[in-house]
């Protein structure tokens, strides 16, 4: 049998309206939601730091809507008109971003702290740093008290919390640990209240259930508990002593789950919101699932839900987990490794461990163009050049925090239903510059636009870097390292000479316009290897193999491993890694690649 795991689920509350919030406390207490944009126009305009971003005309779908609009029948992904029909109190802000080089402060935070270096809107598109900073703020909090912590979106984080608990249960009497655990707020699985909420759908739970309520009555005790119950008591104590320290440092409410596995624990964290939490027991399991709707299951909100239920006539998780593999696979509903993993989690038998994963494995910055495409050399430049500095924005900053740097770029179109990448060497270091990752990702597309004709009709463009390395620390701000340091552009093969000037448009054209840059200098002898450099063999990096897929035993622990990430920016359905789980809510809904790993959209 496999070790237990004691794994907490956080939830945060309605995140952006949270951030939002700490820089201006006049949004407390009122009805506001956040939307991404001020309006649909076709080019986003650049807000000055110092403007008004409250919105009272017009208005972007909304990505956040605090529980008092939603009290009002205000929702999620309502248009911002409609909203303002629903609600004529609502107050509406556009989403804000950072200077960059402002980190989130570890601390309960002040609104003249934030609020002055920061404007709604740069490189021509939404930029949502200000919340990822806040979330990464909430992570570090949490690894006070956990010994594991899994990024999963930009307000979610799964966390394991096994040893904590055990040295709680060695320290302090079962009867102490049990009086926490069952302070108001928290709540068990098996309650009248639970199931009611546990037959609530995922797209009713998305826009912003009406029963979602601060429930604060105390929880009965529930009889005896084993062994295995005890430790999930106790680390029930543990992540709410958790959540607490985040509303103490960062001014944010969060709720929380607590069970044997992840999938459990994320499905006990949407139970009780906002600022409450929940403990699935193994003896609760059963019941739980009994009349859960599928959509709730991960991975079954879209089409592969859609697709069992009408291959199967199923409609709940307790009618799934009745099934066997074979069943789904007869039926033509799943290949035979997704039908073992869904009726794993359908029976709560789904094992998946927490990863510690607190940093992103990659950055990346796109836009969508479906109103009107790109189709010229010179418009898809212009944009390179945005996503490189937005990028090299972030790449300086997370470089100073993590001693680490990029060693790939990557770029992403989608031509309407066409969907390619192309992804090469970078070499920045130290050193490097926005102009660097420019140079890599006008590379990539002189290639790829070999291959197509104009006009281009690219409806998504982004571009990434990945694949980060430790640097090393003598090298930081000067010294000797520095001799190491190379400025080569990113390419896999040598430049070639400044095309000629050519009569007709296409790629010569935008190839004609670019400065070539300055010879590479002449490069010192490399000093050996070290840590991950050595790792990923010291030189070029060689191709990643692809793992080999795993046979899982239905009857047995199921382990689900992570893969590598990416970004973008679009409005478009909410969707999930089915490489690392990793999931992409509204202000990431729009990525081409998993922000996490890296791994492509399927």
């Amino acid at each position: 049998m496999a070790e237990q795991e004691c794994v907490g689920f956080i939830d945060m509350d309605c995140f952006y309206v949270a951030v939002e919030r700490t820089l201006d406390k006049s949004l407390v207490g009122v009805p506001c939601a956040v939307c991404q944009y001020e309006s649909q126009q076709k080019d986003t305009k650049t807000v000055d730091r110092t403007e008004n971003r409250k919105v009272t005309v017009g208005g972007a779908s909304l990505i956040a809507v605090s529980y008092e609009a939603r009290a009002r029948g205000v929702t999620r992904m309502m248009n911002t008109g409609a909203a303002r029909k629903q609600c004529p109190e609502l107050i509406t802000v556009m989403a804000r971003i950072p200077r960059p080089r402002r980190a989130f402060a570890l601390c309960a935070i002040d609104a003249t702290h934030l609020s002055s270096p920061q404007v709604p809107t740069a490189h021509g598109k939404a930029n949502m740093a200000v919340y990822k900073e806040a979330g990464q703020a909430v992570c570090e909090v949490l690894a006070d008290f956990a010994e594991k912590v899994e990024k999963r979106s930009v307000d979610e984080v799964a966390v394991d919390v096994t040893r904590a608990a055990k040295d709680l249960l060695e320290s302090t009497p079962f009867a102490d640990v049990l009086e926490e655990a069952l302070a108001p707020g928290s709540h068990q699985a098996d309650s009248a209240a639970t199931l009611e909420m546990a037959r609530e759908s995922h797209a009713a739970n998305r826009k912003g259930s009406k029963a979602q309520k601060e429930r604060l009555e105390r929880t009965s005790a529930g009889g005896d508990y084993d062994q295995e119950e005890r430790m999930l008591m106790a680390a029930a104590v543990v992540v709410s002593r958790a959540r607490r320290a985040v509303s103490d440092r960062l001014g944010f409410s969060c709720s929380g789950g607590v069970a044997p596995t992840k999938q459990l624990a994320k499905l006990g964290c949407g139970l009780h919101k906002p600022n409450q939490q929940t403990v699935v027991l193994p003896r609760h399991i059963d019941g739980l699932l009994q009349d859960l709707p599928l959509d709730r299951l991960q991975g079954l909100g879209g089409k592969e839900g859609k697709q069992l239920i009408s291959r199967l006539g199923v409609t709940t998780a307790g009618e799934l987990g009745a099934l066997t593999p074979d069943d789904l696979v007869r039926a033509g509903a799943a290949d035979e490794g997704s039908a073992r993993i869904y009726i794993a989690m359908a029976r709560g038998t789904y094992r998946d461990p927490v990863v510690h994963r607190m940093t992103y494995k990659s950055f990346a910055a796109s836009k969508n163009f479906y109103r009107e495409a790109l189709d010229t050399d010179e418009a898809v430049d212009a944009w390179l050049k945005k996503f490189s500095e937005e990028l090299w924005e972030r790449v300086t900053k997370d470089r100073e925090k993590h001693n680490r740097a990029p060693t790939n770029v990557t770029i992403s179109v989608n031509r309407g239903g066409s969907s390619v990448s192309r992804t090469g060497p970078l070499s920045i270091g130290w050193v490097g510059s926005a102009a660097v990752v420019h140079d890599g990702a006008v590379s990539l597309f002189r290639r790829y636009a070999q291959s197509i004709q104009t006009p281009y009709q690219i409806q998504t463009l982004g571009v990434g870097v990945g694949n980060f390395v430790d640097l090393p620390k003598e090298g930081k701000g000067g010294g000797i390292m520095n001799l190491f340091k190379s400025t080569k552009p990113a390419s896999s093969s040598p430049r070639p000479p400044a095309p000629q000037k050519r009569s007709s448009g296409g790629i010569g054209k935008f190839l004609g316009k670019a400065q070539a840059p300055p010879p590479p200098p002449a490069r010192k002898k490399k000093p050996a290897a070290k840590g991950m450099e050595a790792f990923l063999g010291g030189g070029p990096q060689k191709k990643a193999r692809r793992a080999p897929a795993e046979v899982i035993d239905v009857d047995a622990p199921l382990v689900h491993r992570p893969a590598n990430d990416v970004v973008i920016d679009v409005d478009a359905e909410p969707w999930t890694c089915s490489k690392c789980t990793y999931h992409h809510a509204e202000a990431e809904a729009g990525f081409l690649a998993c922000a996490m790993c890296g791994a492509q959209k399927e």
